[in-house]
């Protein structure tokens, strides 16, 4: 994931990352599904019985949609099928408590390596052709994914550092991963970024609120992280007293263009609430309402723009396939909390924090799309707060 060359933008396969991201996940499905066959032993739990289920259900709405349109969404489920393999085969390795603290520590390497690039990018822009206004984001290209990677980053760091008795080469990469993603975390400003590691770092201290010593060390290593990147922020500034610099903060009150977007797509959906629109069809019929919704407020022209999402995922499933689909996902979801809150170990508890970066940028724009290691992380996160017992079918 961290590699880059020059591509052409958009979605998917056609950044540069998500294709040596997606060669490297490939083999390890191959290797887990090899261990599986080998010893001929299947692994699952209710979880991955349930995600099945709603996939399943998932693709009803192709029944109904309209050719062409239809078509253009086959490698959303392809990607959706992907998902489901990554948390599969994760289940399939059975990893021990030495495993998957080395699996930590990779994903928080990773995010280590993430935040040292964007510290970089700060530093000498020039070199960067893509950072923009001075805004670090690293090998992922656009800041919001970006900083909820390193969001997700400093929550699983937190997690090993709150939850395990790790060693000492462990607890120095997990230490410095929690400065680095909140000192990275100012600087791309975020509003996505900041409020995903605001609500890991409240839900961490508050699951693991007896260890006060480990909490009040944390507490004084983030507002260190956060006083050093104000300093460092504040330098530009200081060197071009004018306004020239160009570093450039984001507006936290502004909503932009989602103001636009959400009440356009909610009344979309008010159109065909049931079974929606049909899929692949919401640029079609949001264009067509952004044009009408211009024609009668065009002192708002400033905000219009094609778009193939409303950056919001559960808008676009209400409007391509409709509400029952929507309540759908809503009620899997509440199954999961509650599987997660009421049966499951503090652990569990524990990495389901951790998901919530990635959860509340998949209501704000549209980072499965984006960027595949988003889409794995979120896999693996996902299999590894499922509670209960985990079955199998031996020979």
């Amino acid at each position: 994931m961290h590699y880059y060359q020059v591509d052409g933008g958009g979605l998917g396969l056609s950044l540069s990352y998500n294709s040596t991201t997606w060669i490297a996940v490939s083999l390890i499905i191959a290797v887990g599904c090899w261990k599986s066959a080998s010893s001929r032993i299947i692994r699952w739990n209710n979880v991955d019985l349930a995600l099945l289920l709603v996939f399943i259900v998932l693709l009803i709405p192709l029944l109904w949609s309209e050719s062409p349109w239809r078509e253009t969404t086959y490698d959303r489920y392809l990607g959706i099928a992907a998902f489901l393999l990554v948390v599969f085969v994760h289940r399939q390795f059975a990893l021990t408590d030495g495993q998957k603290q080395v699996l930590w520590a990779i994903i928080a390497g990773a995010a280590l390596i993430q935040g040292v690039i964007g510290v970089i990018q700060f530093i000498i822009p020039e070199y960067f052709h893509f950072v923009k206004s001075g805004r670090p984001v690293g090998t992922l290209l656009q800041a919001n994914v970006y900083a909820s990677f390193l969001a997700t980053g400093l929550a699983v760091s937190l997690h090993q550092i709150f939850a395990n008795n790790l060693s000492q080469r462990f607890k120095y990469l997990h230490y410095a991963v929690v400065f680095v993603c909140v000192f990275v975390e100012y600087l791309v400003r975020s509003r996505t970024g900041m409020l995903g590691a605001l609500f890991v770092t409240l839900f961490m201290f508050f699951l693991y609120r007896t260890q006060g010593k480990k909490i009040r060390a944390l507490t004084l290593l983030m507002l260190a992280a956060v006083a050093t990147a104000m300093a460092i922020a504040a330098i530009p500034q200081l060197l071009s007293p004018n306004g020239a610099a160009t570093y450039k903060r984001e507006n936290i009150s502004s909503a932009g263009a989602r103001s636009i977007i959400y009440p356009l797509s909610l009344d979309i959906i008010k159109e065909a609430p049931l079974i929606g629109h049909g899929l692949g069809k919401f640029s079609t019929v949001y264009m067509d309402k952004q044009s009408t919704f211009f024609a009668e407020n065009p002192s708002l022209i400033k905000y219009s723009i094609w778009l193939n999402h409303p950056h919001n995922e559960l808008l676009l499933w209400g409007i391509e396939a409709g509400l029952l689909i929507v309540l759908l996902l809503m009620v899997f979801v509440a199954w999961l909390c509650w599987q997660i809150w009421r049966k499951g170990s503090l652990p569990n508890k524990s990495v389901w924090v951790c998901m919530l970066p990635i959860a509340l940028h998949t209501q704000t724009e549209l980072p499965f799309y984006i960027s595949a290691p988003h889409l794995i992380l979120f896999a693996v996160l996902l299999a590894e707060s499922a509670p209960g017992k985990v079955y199998s079918i031996a020979n």
